[in-house]
């Protein structure tokens, strides 16, 4: 059976690596999010998400990030494994449900052709 967890061996977390992706990466966006994607050099895929204070208040933030990181583990076989990801929530965002912000990401995906 497969492993379908979202571990933090698998998230960006260094402000360097995030500069770097937002430098060289490839960039898509749409009204709710914008994503930088890059091939990883040598080494596994890893995922970030962004939601700036100008997003909303904490808890608006923290919900969009859980939706987004689960959509991730439940769809990682559609994310390539040598493929970095920047994912930065747009204000718009917090007027989704859960399903639409997902298949935003999903359809967002796609048009980056980082899957």
């Amino acid at each position: 059976m497969k492993n379908l967890g979202f571990p933090r061996g698998k998230r960006l977390k260094k402000q360097h690596e995030f500069k770097r992706i937002y430098r060289t990466g490839r960039k898509t966006a749409d009204e709710y999010l914008t994503m930088y994607s890059r091939p990883a050099e040598g080494r596994a895929g890893k995922v970030g998400i962004v939601a700036s204070k100008r997003v909303g208040k904490a808890v608006e933030r923290n919900r969009i990030r859980r939706v987004l990181r689960e959509t991730i583990r439940a769809n990682q076989h559609r994310f390539s494994e040598k493929t970095d990801i920047v994912i930065i929530v747009k204000q718009p965002a917090l007027e989704l449900t859960h399903v639409e912000l997902a298949e935003m990401l999903l359809l967002l995906l796609r048009k980056s052709g980082a899957n």
